[in-house]
């Protein structure tokens, strides 16, 4: 009787040894979960700085493309124009053209 008794509490022993074991390795697991997330979240953030940055970048480019398009439609009615009040005209008109883009822009807190 001693000795199945022995034995179940060696048993019990045994197995209280294995649940430990597991529930440490467990514990490790969901650290390294949580850890896991955690740079998940911060290479999301990177991730999405480097869209917005693109995306203010492509803006900028169209920006710029419109603005170099302008340019060259001026200068080409410049070229045509034929006498020097159309180039005062013209000259007018790009200066009035920007004088309104820098009202506008100061209204809306950008320069």
């Amino acid at each position: 009787m001693e000795l199945i008794i022995s034995l179940v509490g060696v048993l019990i022993a045994a197995l209280l040894g294995i649940f430990s074991l597991k529930e440490q390795k467990i514990r490790k697991q969901e650290e390294m979960i949580s850890e896991q997330e955690q740079q998940l979240a911060h290479h999301q953030q990177q991730v999405d700085v480097v869209e917005e940055a693109i995306e203010v970048q492509e803006e900028i480019h169209q920006q710029q493309e419109a603005s170099e398009e302008s340019q060259e439609q001026q200068e080409e009615e410049i070229h045509e124009a034929e006498n020097d009040e159309e180039i005062i005209e013209i000259g007018n008109s790009i200066i009035d053209g920007f004088n309104h883009h820098r009202v506008s822009d100061s209204d809306t807190g950008s320069t």
